[in-house]
């Protein structure tokens, strides 16, 4: 991982089984999993005519949906 000799704000958001943590890193959020592997969460937005951008997802609106989809399941 390239950040791990920069000084970095890493704490983690969520942890699932089977090792699968999401982590902030800075402000954008990562998925790493017991062997180590390192991918950033990306969300897709449809740019129109088709085409599809991807945008790094940032640990505030990770949160926030996070949320939203709790309240949901407790049917708020």
């Amino acid at each position: 991982m390239p950040l791990v000799h920069a000084e970095s704000n890493i704490y983690e958001l969520d942890r699932e089984e089977g090792g699968i943590r999401v982590l902030c890193i800075n402000t954008y959020v990562f998925v790493s999993t017991n062997d180590g592997d390192v991918t950033q969460m990306m969300s897709g937005k449809d740019r129109g005519k088709g085409g599809v951008g991807l945008y790094p997802v940032s640990c505030d609106k990770y949160k926030k949906e996070k949320e939203k989809i709790i309240a949901k399941s407790n049917g708020q």
